[in-house]
């Protein structure tokens, strides 16, 4: 009988000890995972939270990180999974819902998006970053009213938000409400004026109303951004609507050096040429749209228009030929001018 109760206190305390000894394993293994995830060893780290879930399978905070090394390595729909895991064993975990949130976002997945991001308002229903984070999901599904609503919430709780007025304003600017666009993104300039995007923005706004503020605006944006290639394409706007042909030309050119597969901008650029009676350069221009997007209307009727002036009716044929597939009242058109 002594024997027996001996025996069972042993196998007590080992029992005692194993999990004892267990759950300093576990809290060895996490640390690591820490420390890796710090480092931005991110695979590393997933491997430790991986080991911690595999010994302690209810342990949220494991579950989170593993969905954050995911979401560091943009395997987002992974890093959903791991973050919902998290929610289901501790429902009020504020940080996973906020980043299954933007994990969704990510994902492409805006409506999910908002809604975690609304579940998490529920439990601090003042952070007005989150109502920003709405909104950017909202513009993303090109809900634009609602998302200057969901902006302006986010004023409301935070009236020096510099990157809230600036979306607020691309999103009045998509609602042509372009009197509201510009005062938020003034606004925005106050509060960040180091901001391309606002600067771009308010050229925009200004194009062809007042070329001098445009302009202004333009070069701000270059001058912050010395690559923003839609900034030089709005200023080569301006420029290209003021019949500044040679100013045109040099912006529609830093266009498409920085952003080399937008078609637009090479069609533009060869428009460009053709006013400046450059027509092989426009040939060229127009034949760099094609490679982009062989389905472009615009470039086969600007080449084709090129091929006139160039005296070769022959390739101009050849471009009649494909618009009459694409758009059979531009391909009359450019007949017209077929000799």
């Amino acid at each position: 009988m002594k024997k027996f109760k001996f025996l069972v206190v042993t196998i007590g305390m080992l029992v005692v000890l194993s999990v004892a000894g267990l759950a300093q394993n576990v809290d060895v293994i996490f640390q690591q995972g820490l420390s890796d995830f710090k480092a931005e060893q991110y695979e590393k780290a997933l491997v430790s939270f991986q080991r911690v879930v595999k010994i302690s399978p209810t342990n949220a905070d494991a579950h989170y990180n593993i969905g954050s090394c995911y979401y560091e390595m943009e395997k987002y729909n992974e890093a959903i999974l791991s973050y919902k895991e998290a929610i289901r064993l501790k429902p009020d975990y504020f940080d996973a819902i906020v980043f299954m949130g933007n994990a969704l976002d990510y994902a492409n997945r805006y409506t999910e998006a908002i809604a975690a991001y609304k579940q998490a308002l529920k439990l601090k229903p003042n952070e007005a970053w989150i109502y920003y984070e709405i909104g950017v999901a909202q513009k993303r599904q090109e809900d634009y009213s609602n998302a200057v609503n969901s902006f302006n919430q986010a004023i409301r709780l935070n009236p020096e938000y510099a990157k809230a007025y600036l979306q607020l304003g691309v999103s009045y600017q998509e609602l042509k409400r372009e009197k509201e666009a510009e005062t938020a993104l003034l606004k925005a300039i106050s509060l960040d004026p180091g901001s391309a995007l606002a600067h771009k923005e308010l050229g925009f706004i200004y194009e062809g109303k007042n070329d001098a503020e445009s302009i202004k605006h333009y070069k701000e944006a270059i001058r912050l951004d010395s690559e923003y290639a839609e900034a030089y394409f709005g200023l080569g706007n301006v420029y290209y609507n003021q019949e500044d042909f040679n100013n045109s030309l040099l912006n529609y050119k830093k266009a498409v050096e920085f952003s080399p597969k937008w078609t637009t901008a090479w069609i533009y650029l060869a428009d460009n040429y053709a006013k400046l009676k450059s027509y092989n350069l426009a040939v060229a221009s127009y034949q760099k749209a094609i490679l982009i997007d062989a389905k472009s209307v615009e470039a086969y009727y600007g080449l084709g228009l090129a091929y006139v002036n160039l005296g070769n009716n022959a390739a101009a044929r050849r471009q009649y030929d494909i618009l009459k597939t694409l758009d059979a009242a531009k391909a009359e058109k450019l007949l017209g001018f077929i000799k």
